[in-house]
Parts: C-alpha cells; structure tokens; sequence
C-alpha cells in the first residue's frame, strides 16, 4: 500500500477529504494514492472479436483492464500489467443439445497490444465431453467490450 503524505507549512488545524486537496497541516490520505481512476481507451456494449483502436497508447499507462467474454456468456475482466504476453482466458458449461449432454470448455486467446492497438490473434479451447478431451482453436472467440488504463 501507498500512503501520499499532503504537507502544508501553516501549523492550523487540518481538514482531510476523499480527493486531492491543499490542507492546511500534515495530513495522511490512504485514498488518493490507492484509489485510482481509470481511463476509458475503448468501449463498446456489443463488443469487437476483431482488431480494437484505443483512445490513447498502452505505454502511456502501468496497466490496462480488458473485459471480455466468450459469445456473450462468460463475462470477465483481465488485469495486464506487461504488454508482451497478455492472455485471455476463461471457463464456462453449457448445454450442446445436438449432443445431449453438457460440456465444460476453457478458453484462451493471446492477442498482440502495442500503440493503440489490440490485435487479435486465434482463439484455443479444451472442451471436456464425457471425460473425453478435446482441443482446437478459431478465430473471433472473445468479445472485448471494454479497455481502462491506469497510471
């Protein structure tokens, strides 16, 4: 944790609040360090499975939040803090009614950030049917619908 320490050379009473301020005194704020806000770098509701443009380039933030999710039903957010090898992955059941029977499948895309730009790569899975595996990948597998960038 990271403790910001606000000094003020008047020796009244000081007033601390939730944002940055000028006190009047030496003052602690927990908040203002740890509390970071982001910056929205992209934002779509439907989401893209294809190349994202962000608002503003990756190396201007120590990290960036990408939420994501898997044809709409396995929502997530992953935290990258070093570009070179991002992953996104997840896990989800559903019901393949033209089998009859349920399936668990995890998921993993590695796409390319640099600049302002996501490039996406393929898609990898490992479905499990009745303790049977299966693996392959496609490409567009992952919906990202959401970038923030922190400083």
């Amino acid at each position: 944790m990271q403790i910001k320490k606000i000094s003020e050379t008047t020796p009244t009473m000081a007033s601390v609040v939730d944002t940055y301020s000028t006190s009047t005194q030496d003052a602690y704020s927990c908040n203002y360090v740890n509390g970071k806000t982001g910056v929205i770098l992209y934002d779509d509701a439907n989401g893209s499975t294809g190349t994202i443009t962000l608002s503003d380039s990756v190396s201007n933030y120590t990290y960036i939040e990408i939420e994501y999710n898997r044809n709409g039903y396995f929502k997530s957010t992953g935290k990258i803090a070093h570009y070179t090898y991002p992953l996104l992955d997840g896990y989800w059941y559903y019901y393949d009614s033209s089998l009859g029977k349920v399936v668990f499948q995890s998921f993993a895309e590695i796409p390319t950030i640099s600049g302002t730009t996501i490039t996406r790569g393929d898609t990898y899975y490992t479905n499990v049917i009745d303790n049977v595996v299966y693996t392959g990948n496609f490409t567009g597998g992952i919906t990202i619908t959401q970038v923030i960038g922190y400083k």
